[in-house]
């Protein structure tokens, strides 16, 4: 009978070791505070409180231990609405831990009112600029929309998707602007400059005309054929850049010869041809001496080896 009242003693006495080692352990949960700001289904959270003060205070009177051994994470932070739920909860990497794993439950609350907008209400703030010419054309980026075309290859007529940009999106979303309804529409392609007969294009082969004419002043020099390349050799895909140039015949001293005349780095702005960046080149493709060609198609087949759109022109 004695032995079983020593062994229940025992025990008991156990067990109040177990209680009084779980009492040491210290609650911080209560300096937990969590923080909401920003925009409702936008709203973001962010602990505070003095709970890391009580933290570092608990754990440097514990030899081998620092504030590093506990963690206090928070499971949503961002894409919050009032009334959504967030759990913090306190852990520990030590197996016997100064500090008591516990959570807490915090409601969301005091989130500004968003506004909403639609597609269609940021295409009439930011209109889809097409660019280039007509089965040439493309889209001007402008970090709102993607589109789902092929950047060189528009005409006018052609029905294409454009989408607005995830960056956009979450970037109007930070200020309270959240999307509604689809972020994808069908719009129609227009206002693409046409090749023929246009006159913007005959006044810059009119001066290309002069300047060749210029260097051979004792000859005969006649334009055989002309041609718009759509962006440049180093950015082809910038159909707003093009370049215009001309085969050119020349009949000198009896002797019949091929040359390559025109403009790069024109753009089209505002229905005007720019040249206020404009290149004169009278070699197209060469650095140095003049180059010549032995037939119109060679200096044809030499332009279109540039690997750029090629549009003829008359």
């Amino acid at each position: 009978m004695k032995l079983k009242k020593v062994g229940i003693a025992l025990c008991l006495s156990a067990s109040l070791l177990v209680l009084g080692a779980c009492s040491t352990q210290k609650s911080v949960i209560k300096d937990v505070k969590v923080d909401f700001s920003g925009y409702n289904h936008e709203g973001k959270a962010k602990l505070s409180g003095k709970y890391y003060d009580e933290i570092t205070e608990v754990m440097k009177k514990k030899e081998g231990m620092s504030a590093s051994d506990i963690l206090v994470k928070i499971d949503k932070s961002s894409g919050l609405s009032n009334g959504d739920k967030v759990k913090v909860s306190i852990l520990s990497k030590l197996k016997k831990s100064p500090i008591k794993p516990e959570s807490k439950t915090f409601t969301v609350s005091g989130l500004k009112k968003t506004t909403s907008y639609t597609i269609d209400d940021v295409l009439k703030q930011n209109s889809v600029k097409f660019v280039g010419f007509n089965h040439y054309g493309g889209v001007k980026d402008d970090y709102v929309f993607t589109v789902d075309s092929q950047k060189n290859s528009l005409s006018n007529g052609d029905k294409i998707s454009v989408e607005l940009d995830s960056d956009y999106i979450s970037g109007q979303a930070e200020k309270g602007k959240v999307l509604k309804g689809s972020k994808t529409k069908n719009i129609e392609v227009s206002g693409l400059e046409e090749t023929g007969n246009n006159n913007k294009l005959d006044s810059v082969l009119s001066e290309i005309d002069s300047e060749a004419r210029d260097d051979y002043k004792s000859g005969n020099t006649t334009r055989q054929e002309s041609y718009v390349l759509v962006g440049d050799q180093y950015h082809p895909e910038a159909v707003d850049e093009f370049s215009i140039f001309g085969v050119y015949k020349v009949n000198e001293n009896d002797s019949i010869r091929y040359r390559i005349y025109g403009y790069s780095s024109l753009y089209l702005k505002n229905g005007k041809i720019d040249m206020s960046q404009s290149v004169f080149e009278k070699n197209f493709g060469y650095v140095g001496s003049t180059k010549y060609y032995d037939n119109s198609q060679e200096a044809v087949d030499h332009l279109k080896a540039s690997n750029l759109q090629i549009i003829k022109i008359k």
